[in-house]
């Protein structure tokens, strides 16, 4: 699925770099829906936004086309937008 039910379209892992901002939607115990989080990584742990645990990995957000990131968006005037 490329996009929430409302039509809008979920960043793109392989789109993602270091340095990046993405926006998470609700759901996440860890986060507040909306916030606006840098992306961060390395070519060991792959991609993460921080978190009230710590860290948050953007592998666990896959969705079956192992492209898509459900929850997260890309934030306006990021190079993936």
């Amino acid at each position: 699925m490329d996009t929430d039910k409302n039509g809008k379209p979920w960043a793109k892992y392989g789109a993602l770099r270091p340095g990046d901002h993405v926006i998470v939607a609700d759901g996440f115990d860890c986060m507040p829906a909306g916030a606006m989080l840098e992306v961060q990584g390395n070519s060991h742990e792959g991609l993460w936004i921080s978190c009230s645990h710590g860290r948050h990995s953007l592998l666990g957000q896959l969705d079956d086309d192992d492209n898509s990131l459900l929850g997260i968006y890309v934030a306006e005037g990021s190079p993936q937008e």
